[in-house]
């Protein structure tokens, strides 16, 4: 996974540059974003019980929040998750922020994070790489 973002980071500048915060379009706005879904409903099964966040969301992505700017990532990130009419591009938006904590965590630490555990996200992985996959696939 942190491979995948090494290349996708080399080829598109970087995350804030990529998807900078606080603008109205992504570059999600002109592919075809229907390669998300399974990223996108396999972290809804993993992050939304009864219409709302679970501690796996809580605890695994957001916990602490840094800044402020994260912590309105993770509230957009959780209402993309619970709209069960999400548009392509905001399921695409919400799993790109979810990869992009995956990988700020494995790589700046968390609690809970250690490496003895990481085999307890081998699902999670996996979804993000076919996902960073596929969207570097689309921009290209």
């Amino acid at each position: 996974m942190l491979l995948t973002f090494s290349n996708f980071e080399s080829m598109f500048n970087g995350p804030k540059v990529f998807l900078p915060r606080n603008t109205p379009t992504t570059p999600f706005t002109n592919i075809d974003c229907s390669f998300a879904d399974v990223a996108f409903d396999f972290f809804v099964k993993r992050y939304i019980t009864n219409l709302e966040v679970n501690n796996n969301f809580t605890d695994e992505l957001w916990k602490p929040y840094p800044t402020n700017a994260e912590k309105k990532d993770a509230e957009e990130v959780g209402h993309i998750l619970k709209n069960k009419n999400a548009s392509g591009t905001d399921k695409t938006k919400a799993v790109y922020r979810i990869s992009y904590r995956f990988r700020d965590n494995l790589l700046h630490g968390n609690p809970g994070k250690e490496t003895h555990r990481l085999k307890d996200y081998e699902h999670c992985f996996c979804k993000i790489n076919d996902f960073m996959f596929q969207l570097m696939n689309q921009l290209v």
